[in-house]
């Protein structure tokens, strides 16, 4: 049977694609929030607009024990 690579070396790679946590470029509903003073319903709108169109992206986190969005700029431009 063909070996197909190094297992270790997979693993590790998959581990990295899976991290939930908070990157430099990231931010939370919450970090908007406090930011632009916003109510939390609004700001989760706005933030959710702005994924339909495209100006940003978003993954699932776990940001501080909760589960969370973490949204950037669709472009990868900070």
């Amino acid at each position: 049977m063909k070996r197909i690579g190094n297992a270790e070396k997979l693993m590790a790679q998959m581990g990295e694609l899976m991290t939930t946590k908070i990157r430099p470029d990231e931010f939370t509903t919450e970090e908007f929030c406090t930011k632009y003073k916003m109510n939390p319903r609004t700001a989760q709108d706005f933030l959710s607009k702005q994924v339909k169109k495209g100006m940003l992206k978003v993954r699932k986190i776990s940001h501080n024990g909760k589960s969370a969005n973490a949204y950037s700029d669709a472009t990868g431009k900070a």
